[in-house]
């Protein structure tokens, strides 16, 4: 036999999560399944508009002018990953096979180690397919109201990477 729930009532739904924990909630813009069909409201939808996102994606910088803007050192960390690093043939063959235009928004820190380690990388993958993948680079600190959207497990975590269609609709980050 099945062991009641205890916060099923008979003849009630379930209660979601930040009903029941109202002071939890969630922090990020990934909401927590709880049941197959059950989503908590997201935040996405305030502050994931197209215009707001476009917005973003103009401010940002190409790759090497977010790099000039960091001190000699942080440059040189940045550059010596970006040699050290490149796709193979088949992931080249595959970002270059995107037929649709995907804008990318890369919050990041020239400063922050785990940037160094994957932005490079992530440059490779946009440089595969120029025409298709438009990645833009914004620094976290300069830009505030987009971390506090995105940010994880209630930090500021980067690299945070927003990937948008063509028309500046969010599709994930």
């Amino acid at each position: 036999r099945k062991t009641p729930d205890p916060l099923r009532r008979p003849g009630r739904r379930r209660p979601r999560f930040a009903e029941t924990f109202p002071s939890i909630g969630h922090t990020c813009g990934f909401a927590p399944r709880i049941g197959p069909n059950d989503l908590l409201p997201c935040n996405r939808e305030v502050f994931m508009k197209s215009a707001y996102l476009k917005e973003k994606h103009h401010a940002g910088l190409s790759y090497a002018d977010y790099l000039a803007a960091g001190k000699p050192d942080q440059q040189d960390n940045w550059k010596r990953i970006y040699d050290s690093v490149s796709l193979t043939p088949r992931q080249h063959g595959l970002v270059g096979s995107f037929v649709r235009e995907i804008k990318v928004i890369a919050l990041s820190g020239i400063w922050c180690g785990d940037c160094v380690q994957q932005g490079p990388l992530i440059q490779r993958v946009a440089e595969a397919n120029p025409d298709k993948i438009d990645l833009r680079w914004l620094d976290r600190d300069a830009h505030p109201d987009l971390q506090e959207k995105v940010r994880i497990n209630a930090g500021n975590r980067v690299p945070v990477l927003i990937f948008c269609a063509e028309d500046y609709e969010l599709v994930d980050w």
